[in-house]
């Protein structure tokens, strides 16, 4: 991994968690601003919670194309299900299934 880009607004909790956990094991950049298309497209760059797109083999992990039929998720979500933590993190973070919620209902 090259990288990180993420929304260039301020951050939320689902955004700030995945961006951390993707930097634990890389010590990489995160740059805060829109995804070319080329970086969506480039598997040494992950793309988190912005461009519209989720694709955990080129580490684009946005959240917001889902209808609302599509059960609650965030980007921490698809990071935690592409690091294989996911159902550990539900079982020791009684908040993640909130931040599902709030982060994509609204």
């Amino acid at each position: 991994m090259k990288y990180i880009v993420t929304h260039s607004s301020g951050s939320h909790k689902d955004d700030f968690l995945a961006c951390s956990l993707m930097i634990a094991e890389n010590a990489i950049p995160i740059y805060r601003r829109d995804p070319t298309e080329e970086e969506l497209k480039d598997p040494q760059v992950c793309v988190i919670d912005i461009g519209h797109e989720h694709d955990s083999e080129l580490l684009n992990f946005d959240h917001h194309q889902f209808g609302t039929d599509h059960p609650p998720v965030c980007a921490l979500t698809l990071v935690l299900q592409h690091l294989g933590i996911y159902e550990d993190a539900r079982a020791f973070c009684p908040w993640l299934e909130t931040a599902e919620w709030l982060d994509s209902r609204g």
